[in-house]
């Protein structure tokens, strides 16, 4: 090593201790732990308080499911830190049913009262170190809360910072296009969730009743995944949970990845939003774009530039700049628009043909082409999870378009930049009680590689909404339209313009436990890609328009390593994909460590979609009061049965040991047999 690089490393260091005593100063030494926030009902939220000092600041209140004293405290004290510094006091909260607060959570969304939130900001306000003025932040489910409180509209709430943050949940989350999301919810997020809801209030700092308050927690636990799993069809229980985007007045910054599972509803928001706003959509998968593998930015700084702006009028251009800042893939640079989609882009056609061509004239001939249901396609398109455990960018698509009907455009003579959200109609008819058709618009190079850009999928029994089932007749040709998710990628001069279609989208979703195919129609109705582009112009230039992140707090820590597997086996024809992480940090109230595991495995068999299973298993062991506790949740799922067994230990002594299960029908074979007047297998 070089002597210049010798010292530059040592002050690399030396800095980020020093940065680490500070961060212990202002947020672990000088902050006051579970402050009471009363409710309506009798109930408390309970809150940290992270202020830079004495005086009455603006604040900044974080609030989400994932335990202020726990993982979700680990980068919520990250975050405290830096808006500190900033001159902000911070209420770091934990949603009723949740962590320290008062109840006992037995659904994904028992915590997300508007009520609650609004009583929140208007506790925060009226604090005597706060100055009034009041911003909430979040990412994830915590922009979730965010945008669920500024449709109160509660007057101290001067400005909404959400990263990641969904609006609807039934087709973006849960069950995409009526099927239901398998890795990415069922596997990850609600497994995840029924460890966590296992947990004590981890700071016992003003809690006596600490052990009361897990006991209750215990008596009256019940798994997440239920409550979801039920409500197969876009009814009530996921229309009532939704952003009411079109009250929120309050202005809003909203950023996202183009790999993660949010991007469409942040499209959605920013379309919908009538106040100020601001949209960001980075190269990122669920994540912190911080800590992104590809173009990390410092979101803190435009967290901070945002809040300065409306809490203490104080506009570095922020309002200025165009309002929708996009990363472009496949070109690899940042650029600034003055709206989505972009106005000057230009609408075109293409049209899938029989012989595997994309071209720009129908076949009127109208011939048709079958395609057998293989439920192991999708394993290469990476994984869009609602929380960062083994998450997986996009691999090349070319193992799931030899598996898939494929329709390839001519080589562009020009660059061309693809924008919008592409829409596919196709003609299909089926021998199988309903199918599941999916979409992947991909770009392939001269060299052969696939490279995914955008996709979406949709069930034929959901082809007039989500919210109903229509029919499916055997051999009966049905019109479907599927709209892909949002996209801004150029495809350099020589690059071909990809459609695969499949019935299958594995590990994302379910496969349908349905053998047999389609059969795909053609002509001047059908089998139509239609796509927004613009003509490929110079390459942006000047200074990227962003910070590069200062991650001087995680110097020498160890970021959990997710995994992503995937394996074939050529004797049984079984495919498994295998994904999870492990994660430690310190419970410094505890003086402990906190260690969690949490790995899940979806397996199907090719040709025999009814075989598709999986499995979940997630642990965790810390100390709270001396006592060492141990938990675990284990998860089976299948077309037709779900199985959710938990443990609770402490000192040994079991404390709780119990298993649920329930049977499935999100197929909604029911329903299809009685659409289509005769029995389904």
């Amino acid at each position: 090593m070089s002597a210049t690089g010798g010292v530059s490393g040592l002050l690399k260091r030396l800095r980020a201790r020093f940065v680490q005593l500070d961060f212990l100063i202002r947020v672990q030494w000088r902050a006051r732990r579970n402050v009471t926030v009363p409710l309506a009902d009798g109930a408390v939220l309970r809150a940290d308080l992270f202020a830079p000092g004495a005086g009455r600041w603006p604040v900044v209140i974080s609030t989400s499911p994932y335990q202020k004293d726990g993982s979700g405290g680990a980068t919520g004290a990250l975050e405290a830190y830096y808006l500190v510094k900033a001159g902000y006091a911070v209420v770091l909260a934990d949603l009723r049913g949740t962590g320290g607060s008062d109840g006992v959570s037995q659904d994904p969304f028992d915590g997300l009262r508007g009520d609650d939130l609004r009583t929140l900001v208007e506790w925060a306000a009226a604090q005597p170190w706060s100055n009034g003025r009041v911003a909430m932040q979040g990412t994830s489910y915590g922009g979730l809360t965010a945008l669920t409180a500024a449709a109160e509209n509660p007057p101290a709430l001067k400005a909404v910072f959400t990263l990641m943050g969904p609006t609807s949940f039934y087709d973006t989350i849960a069950f995409p296009g009526g099927s239901v999301n398998m890795l990415g919810a069922m596997g990850s997020w609600l497994n995840f969730m029924n460890l966590g809801n296992l947990f004590p209030p981890l700071c016992t700092r003003n809690r006596p009743d600490w052990r009361a308050a897990w006991r209750e927690r215990l008596d009256g636990y019940n798994p997440y995944t239920f409550g979801p799993v039920g409500h197969a069809l876009y009814d009530d229980y996921w229309k009532s949970k939704e952003v009411a985007v079109e009250k929120i007045r309050a202005p809003v910054y909203i950023m996202d990845g183009w790999y993660g599972f949010s991007h469409r509803d942040a499209f959605d928001l920013y379309r919908r939003l009538s106040g100020p706003k601001k949209l960001t959509v980075g190269p990122w998968v669920h994540t912190w774009p911080n800590y992104a593998l590809v173009a990390p930015i410092d979101y803190l700084h435009e967290m901070v530039r945002w809040f300065d702006c409306w809490l203490k009028d104080r506009d570095d251009g922020v309002t200025a700049e165009p309002p929708v800042t996009l990363y472009v893939t496949g070109g690899d640079f940042w650029k600034r628009v003055d709206g989505w989609p972009p106005p000057h882009s230009v609408r075109r056609s293409y049209y899938l043909r029989p012989t595997g061509e994309l071209a720009i004239e129908a076949d009127r001939s109208a011939p048709t082409v079958p395609y057998a249901h293989d439920p192991t396609v999708g394993t290469t398109a990476g994984f869009r999870s609602l929380y960062p455990l083994g998450i997986d960018y996009p691999r090349p698509q070319n193992d799931d378009d030899a598996r898939s009907m494929k329709f390839d455009g001519p080589p562009l003579e020009e660059a061309l930049e693809v924008v919008g959200e592409p829409e596919v109609t196709v003609t299909v008819a089926t021998d199988m009680p309903d199918a599941a058709v999916s979409v992947r618009l991909c770009d392939v190079g001269p060299d052969g590689q696939s490279t995914l850009m955008t996709s979406g999928c949709r069930r034929l029994s959901r082809r007039d909404g989500l919210d109903q089932v229509s029919e499916v007749r055997t051999g009966q040709p049905y019109q479907m339209a599927l709209r892909l998710w949002p996209v801004d990628h150029l495809m350099p001069a020589g690059h071909r313009l990809r459609l695969s279609l499949a019935l299958s989208d594995f590990p994302h979703v379910f496969p349908l436990p349905f053998s047999g195919g389609l059969v795909l129609h053609f002509g001047a109705a059908s089998g139509k890609l239609v796509v927004d582009t613009i003509a490929a112009g110079p390459k942006p230039v000047g200074k990227p328009p962003f910070r590069m992140p200062d991650n001087s707090l995680t110097i020498g820590q160890a970021m959990p390593a997710p995994v992503w597997q995937v394996e074939r086996d050529p004797d049984s024809r079984r495919v498994t994909v295998h994904a999870g992480s492990e994660a430690q940090f310190p419970l410094f109230h505890q003086h402990t460590q906190f260690h969690m595991r949490h790995y899940f495995d979806a397996t199907v068999t090719e040709g025999e979609p009814k075989t598709a299973e999986l499995h979940c298993s997630a642990s965790a062991e810390f100390s709270v009061e001396k006592h060492r506790l141990k938990f675990s949740a284990r998860q089976l799922a299948r077309h037709d049965y779900v199985e959710v067994a938990v443990r609770a230990e402490e000192d040994g002594a079991v404390v709780l040991e119990k298993v649920f299960n329930r049977p499935l029908d999100w197929p909604n074979a029911r329903q299809l047999s009685a659409a289509s007047g005769k029995e389904q297998p």
